[in-house]
């Protein structure tokens, strides 16, 4: 089983192997007409779901809980959408379409002293909990190298290679409450060598106190070029920076936090979180919608999206099935638009195609077993006569203005 959480979107994507489904649901998946009742007849086959999907579900956390995963979310979903309806509404097409704003992520973005990125901060905390809560994986080299160079840069930094591998998650986390991960990371390594005893035999919940005061403290200043800003979930939160998918569960998250202390440490170290709490996060904290790919031998792969009612009951009217299904298809459309190749292994397995070649449609959550019956020209043709003002706008999240109501 291969797990992604797309970290624009925080859709979940899960391809299952021909090996990983049993030889008599394979003609069920191959006629399956309801998506949600075959998935869900293959999650209760599966041992420890959980177990299986840990490291996606707390990178779906990071991006509930670290302001500057939230706010790059929120900002480069907004562009997408203000872009894809500018571009739809012209009459160029879609193979001309080219947006360079796109063309740069931010998680990639790295300092110039380190090299060190926002992802690779993030696969590092991803790797390191789920090794703790999980266990160490063989073969799967989920964030590995990217860890390794952080976990080195930790150790030259801060002089003590135990005490720069105790830090690692907490640094990690705390310098994603800022405007620049990159820079913020080597202010904390510093902070962490000035104070070794403070940090290395300290708990999550001290942890969590010392990163409040480190970011309450932190210096904002211009002289040396542009510095690491400290970020607040609230404040962020409280902007009008919004996320279809997101904001609802996050200010929920922010709301809990604010009256159980658990929740606002938990990412640093779930293990040591309550036993009611770590529950109520995995129940009420999921994506709300998730693609499953099922590879069944050769070219035959079925392809169902699964958008989760409870998860999604709370995001507002607005947020909608087929408000999400068009959220997944303009999302891939602008990633290509973006010259960003699709993600791989691709949803849709008919090579023949060429819609499939050029790769606009790679997030389109509606794959047929022929490609002859593929609605998506269909779908984005209708997109674009709506861009157009040609016709009534069905219900749609790209033009929500009204505010996400929060979990309760």
């Amino acid at each position: 089983m291969l797990a992604t959480i797309d970290p624009v979107l925080y859709a979940r994507v899960v391809h299952v192997g021909e090996g990983e489904v049993e030889q008599g649901e394979l003609a069920d998946f191959a006629r399956a007409t309801d998506a949600a009742r075959a998935v869900g007849a293959w999650r209760a086959s599966v041992g420890s779901e959980r177990a299986a999907l840990f490291r996606e579900a707390y990178r779906f956390w990071l991006g509930l809980r670290m302001p500057f995963l939230y706010r790059q979310a929120a900002l480069t979903l907004a562009r997408e959408q203000a872009e894809f309806r500018t571009l739809a509404a012209g009459s160029s097409p879609l193979e001309e379409w080219y947006v360079r704003d796109l063309e740069v992520d931010p998680l990639d973005s790295a300092v110039p002293v380190t090299a060190l990125t926002p992802r690779m901060l993030v696969d590092t905390a991803v790797e390191l909990t789920s090794r703790r809560v999980e266990g160490p994986r063989t073969g799967d080299g989920s964030g590995g190298s990217g860890a390794a160079r952080v976990l080195t840069t930790a150790t030259a930094l801060i002089g003590e290679p135990d005490l720069a591998l105790r830090a690692l998650i907490p640094i990690a986390l705390g310098s994603l409450h800022t405007t620049d991960p990159g820079q913020a990371f080597v202010a904390f390594c510093d902070r962490v060598k000035k104070t070794p005893d403070e940090c290395h035999h300290a708990t999550a919940d001290q942890w969590w106190a010392l990163l409040k005061r480190w970011l309450d403290r932190m210096v904002v200043s211009a002289a040396d070029g542009p510095v690491p800003r400290p970020m607040q979930m609230r404040d962020v939160l409280s902007s009008r920076k919004e996320h279809p998918l997101l904001t609802a569960p996050a200010r929920e998250w922010e709301s809990r936090a604010e009256e159980d202390p658990a929740y606002g440490c938990f990412l640093l170290d779930p293990n040591a979180a309550p036993h009611g709490v770590a529950e109520s996060i995995w129940r009420d904290f999921q994506p709300a919608v998730t693609v499953y790919s099922f590879h069944l031998g050769g070219a035959l792969r079925r392809t169902m999206t699964v958008v989760h009612t409870d998860a999604l009951a709370s995001l507002g009217a607005a947020c909608t099935p087929d408000a999400v299904y068009e959220l997944l298809t303009v999302h891939g459309i602008m990633r290509r638009a973006a010259r960003f190749e699709p993600p791989e292994p691709r949803l849709c397995a008919h090579e023949s195609c060429a819609h499939h070649r050029a790769g606009y449609c790679a997030w389109y959550p509606f794959v047929p077993r022929e490609p002859t019956r593929c609605t998506f020209p269909l779908r984005l043709a209708r997109m674009r006569v709506e861009a157009r003002g040609e016709a009534r706008p069905a219900t749609s999240i790209l033009a929500a203005k009204a505010p996400l109501r929060a979990r309760h």
